[in-house]
């Protein structure tokens, strides 16, 4: 049954999960409207002024930032009214969950003329020659990411690595041969934010953890008085999409528009070989031997 009430939904995710093809394609229903958010609430605003005011964020990465602070904010204000009862309409909450290891590959992809710097910059303490740029992504991405299994080798794991950052007990300069690259650390956490994500960000901002929403078959959903939390996964969104949403009374034509496909990214199959190079079955490994992984099923990881 169709729910006649205005819905207000939050695509609130890590980025790289469809989310401007979800916002576009709710937005052509009559009773939607969709925003998309990485950070909500403001706790999570306060800590992005420090980002935003460090002179080491490249203005790349600035100019990006600065527009989805204040966008956040407008839509952080809007959450709050509608959760203490301001305003005739329905509160939803859709995330996507996606692959880490696909995720990894296309968050790079999204943003990969803000990180050339930085390959170019760690290409001599990682010993890999600083070439032209196709060369230089397909080449220095996997001994990047090669150091990185190291790393977390070392620091005992992922999910070691995530219980030291939420007690307050990580830095990479504590790891053995840190690079000294503001670029290298920003790399390092990009990696790590789909582990991190859900904790760091999604209870903070909803009281709420994936493991105490109930399991639908295929995706999660947990109803509360004034909002509705869903979760899905990007490999069968096509297919959860519309039935998830004809369950909360949504109604939704099932299509999904084509916004910011990694495929046309600059320099994407260079990205693609350079993900399918053997030395990344360690990585690969260590992100299948983690609770995010087997908890969404992302364990049974293919080795490249």
């Amino acid at each position: 049954m169709t729910d006649a009430r205005k819905w207000y939904v939050v695509v609130y995710q890590y980025g790289k999960v469809a989310s401007t093809s979800l916002v576009a394609s709710l937005n052509e229903a009559p009773q939607v409207d969709a925003v998309q958010s990485h950070f909500l609430g403001e706790a999570a605003l306060k800590s992005m002024v420090p980002v935003l005011t460090n002179p080491d964020n490249a203005r790349y990465f600035f100019d990006h930032q600065i527009g989805q602070f204040n966008l956040n904010v407008e839509t952080t204000r809007r959450i709050n009214a509608l959760l203490a009862g301001q305003g005739g309409d329905r509160l939803l909450f859709l995330t996507v969950v996606r692959s880490p290891w696909d995720w990894l590959r296309s968050a790079i992809s999204q943003d990969i003329n803000g990180y050339l710097p930085t390959l170019g910059q760690i290409s001599g303490p990682l010993g890999f020659p600083h070439i032209q740029k196709g060369a230089l992504i397909r080449e220095g991405v996997p001994v990047l990411l090669k150091e990185f299994s190291r790393m977390i080798r070392q620091a005992g794991g992922i999910d070691a690595i995530a219980t030291q950052i939420r007690e307050g007990q990580f830095r990479v300069r504590d790891l053995a041969r840190p690079i000294d690259i503001a670029g290298f650390n920003q790399l390092f956490f990009l990696m790590l934010r789909p582990f991190l994500w859900f904790e760091e960000h999604y209870r903070v901002a909803t009281g709420i953890s994936p493991d105490e929403m109930e399991d639908q078959g295929g995706y999660w959903l947990t109803r509360r008085a004034r909002a509705d939390y869903l979760l899905l996964k990007f490999e069968t969104l096509s297919a959860t999409l519309p039935t998830a949403l004809r369950q909360l009374g949504i109604a939704f034509d099932g299509g999904l528009a084509q916004r910011n496909v990694s495929a046309a990214k600059p320099y994407d199959q260079e990205l693609k070989d350079a993900f399918l190079h053997p030395d990344l079955a360690p990585l690969m490994a260590q992100f299948r031997q983690t609770e995010h992984a087997r908890f969404f099923g992302y364990a049974d990881l293919d080795a490249p």
